[in-house]
């Protein structure tokens, strides 16, 4: 595409893994000497690339660099110009503290559940039910499912843990 010495090509997946690193190293650089996560600083971030992109020897996607001098001194069609953007976004798993354990076992649950007034009049109006007890740690609920025997949903109820 030109032989502007400022026009490089690059494998496309070394370019993002380039690119990537060097959003990690901005991110690193902002918080030095502060008492943060680097992840935090930058919640998102755009890189836009004007390049070509062609097949390399291997038949990879490559990426090749153009300048804007070499779109505007005529070297380069422009309608072969790609826009290469690339969104950063952080990203923070859920702390292993929140992962709490129930108090009661859904056997105690369901039972509970099975007990209320409602369930019993349906249960001897459609059959016997099948429950199911499901803990939702974050929340600190029980889901819990009540069908009846051809595997309709009857009731849902959320109860605390």
């Amino acid at each position: 595409m030109g032989n502007d010495e400022k026009n490089r090509e690059i494998a496309f997946e070394q370019f993002l893994t380039a690119a990537g690193r060097s959003f990690g190293d901005a991110q690193n650089a902002l918080t030095e000497g502060l008492d943060l996560a680097a992840n935090l600083v930058v919640s998102e971030a755009q890189l836009e690339v004007k390049a070509a992109l062609n097949a390399d020897v291997q038949g990879g996607l490559a990426v090749q660099t153009i300048s804007a001098q070499a779109i505007s001194q005529g070297g380069i069609d422009p309608g072969l110009v790609s826009t290469v953007k690339i969104n950063f976004t952080a990203t923070r798993g859920e702390p292993a503290s929140d992962i709490t354990q129930p108090k009661r076992t859904s056997t105690e649950v369901v039972e509970e559940v099975s007990k209320r007034q409602d369930v019993v009049a349906m249960e001897k109006i459609l059959g016997n039910f099948k429950y199911d007890a499901a803990y939702v740690s974050g929340k600190e609920r029980w889901l819990v499912t009540v069908r009846d025997p051809q595997d309709r949903l009857v009731r849902e109820y959320i109860l605390p843990d």
